[in-house]
């Protein structure tokens, strides 16, 4: 992502607040910060996804993301962890047009 670490930080925060929950366990004081929440995805957003956003600092001008999303699947797949996923970098193409996969 072409931005600080702080600016990414403030971005994923803002997304994992505006789409469901942010968690208060975050690592925001280690050198990779990290940060995590729930996301309600599959149908209807019922099944809740925990996500976790890791921020990897190069420069003040490029910083790495990791994001890792998990969800406990019933008999029908419904693939909600790809999906929260997929909510949250639309978020944050929202915000940051800059995103990539």
């Amino acid at each position: 992502l072409p931005c600080s670490a702080e600016r990414a930080l403030t971005l994923f925060a803002n997304a994992l607040e505006q789409l469901g929950q942010l968690q208060n366990n975050t690592e925001i004081d280690s050198p990779n910060p990290t940060i995590a929440g729930i996301i309600g995805a599959g149908w209807r957003n019922m099944n809740p996804c925990v996500v976790t956003v890791e921020i990897i600092y190069h420069s003040d001008k490029e910083t790495t993301i990791v994001i890792c999303s998990a969800a406990k699947e019933g008999l029908i797949k419904q693939h909600a962890a790809e999906k929260a996923v997929a909510q949250l970098v639309e978020a944050i193409n929202k915000e940051a047009p800059c995103f990539k996969r």
